[in-house]
């Protein structure tokens, strides 16, 4: 059998930690089927997926905040680049200069901009 990548052995120890509730009750419910314990390498095999289950979603969940941050981003673009008859590219670069220069992340800007229909004071400085 391959090593695992997840698990203590790989330093993903949070992730199995917060795992091993979720194995054990599983783990419990297949011993009731039959009324037989279920070997060890079964539970060890329950326990790693049931790990690998657990950074899937942590995947799923980081994937999906960096489509919505692009959406965001991007809908912006849109909105900047009509307010100031510019390219999109332009108004990416307005979007970012006002982020940087105002110590702000790019993602937060982005909302008040559609958020709004006045335009931020960080974009509005930044327009040259």
């Amino acid at each position: 059998m391959t090593p695992f990548p997840f698990g203590p052995q790989s330093g993903c120890l949070s992730a199995h930690i917060s795992q091993t509730a979720k194995g054990w009750a599983v783990k419990d419910l297949l011993d009731r089927l039959d009324g037989h314990p279920l070997s060890a390498e079964i539970s060890a095999e329950i326990s790693r997926l049931t790990v690998y289950a657990d950074a899937q979603e942590s995947k799923v969940r980081q994937l999906q905040t960096a489509l919505d941050s692009r959406v965001a981003i991007e809908r912006a673009n849109g909105i900047l680049a009509e307010r100031f008859q510019v390219a999109v590219e332009e108004a990416f670069d307005l979007l970012r200069k006002a982020a940087r220069s105002s110590r702000r992340e790019l993602t937060p800007l982005a909302e008040e901009v559609i958020s709004s229909s006045q335009t931020p004071t960080e974009i509005a400085a930044a327009l040259p």
